[in-house]
Formats: structure tokens, C-alpha cells, sequence
């Protein structure tokens, strides 16, 4: 089972980036690749259409003021049981970003 863990660091406040990437339904307001996002399941789903009109459909399995954590149902990359857990926090003066996708399978 592969895990990896990705870091930004942006020079605002934490409680502002997670008002802008904290929607599940956000994406197509601050990921240009994402241009459509449609909830379902009363909220709990999202449908995404990249640019590319690849769709991918996750589903949110948790959600709170410090962070969210989702799963890939369907998408055009090779992979099965992929989690994403999305954290801002303060860190060093600037707030960080942290996805950490783990579980992620390839599929063969």
C-alpha cells in the first residue's frame, strides 16, 4: 500500500484557507482543472468535471473545522482505495495545507 504526504505553505491566515478550500463543493473555486462540481447524497457526494471532461465521483467520509477526508469512487487515474485527508494548520508563521492521500492502490 503506497502513502504520501504533501505540504504547501502560504503566507495567510489558516482560518481563511480553509474558508476558500473547506467547501466540498469548492473545488471549481480555487482549482482552475475543476471547472464543475455537483453534489449528491445530500452533500456526503460530489461529481467533479475536470477540463479534460474526465469525471470523477468521491465521497466525503469526514468533516469538521480542522479538516476533511474524502475517498475516489471513480476517476480516470489507475488507483483503488484511495483516501485524501486535507488539514490547514498554522505552521512556522504561515499556514500549511497538508493532503495526505493514503491507502491508494494501483489498479492493475
Amino acid at each position: 500500500m503506497a502513502k504520501a504526504t504533501a505540504f504547501i505553505d502560504l503566507h495567510t491566515d489558516a482560518d481563511k484557507v480553509w474558508q476558500l478550500i473547506g467547501g466540498f463543493d469548492a473545488l471549481p473555486d480555487w482549482l482552475p482543472f475543476i471547472p464543475q462540481s455537483t453534489l449528491s447524497e445530500g452533500g456526503r457526494g460530489r461529481t467533479l468535471k475536470s477540463v479534460d471532461g474526465d469525471t470523477i465521483i468521491e465521497r466525503l467520509l469526514d468533516f469538521n473545522e480542522a479538516g476533511c477526508s474524502y475517498t475516489i469512487l471513480l476517476g480516470p487515474a489507475p488507483m483503488r482505495d484511495y483516501q485524501s485527508t486535507e488539514l490547514p494548520r498554522r505552521y512556522r508563521g504561515a499556514s500549511q495545507r497538508r493532503a495526505t492521500p493514503s491507502q491508494a492502490r494501483r489498479q492493475r
